[in-house]
């Protein structure tokens, strides 16, 4: 996608910058997101924990 854009504009210098720059902010905001996904996820479980309460820890008494 940026690649296609790069082809269709005439200013190559600028938009060479962009996708370094779009890049960097692609990683970070990967990182940011795993972050994110993994206290979503902390979070759910706490919340299925909390949700299901006595039921869950009968569940882990059978296991």
């Amino acid at each position: 996608m940026l690649w296609v854009k790069a082809k269709n504009s005439k200013n190559y210098f600028k938009v060479g910058i962009g996708v370094l720059v779009e890049r960097d902010f692609f990683i970070i905001s990967l990182c940011l997101n795993i972050t994110c996904f993994l206290a979503l996820l902390a979070l759910k479980l706490s919340l299925m924990t909390v949700a299901s309460g006595k039921g869950f820890i009968e569940g882990t008494m059978i296991l």
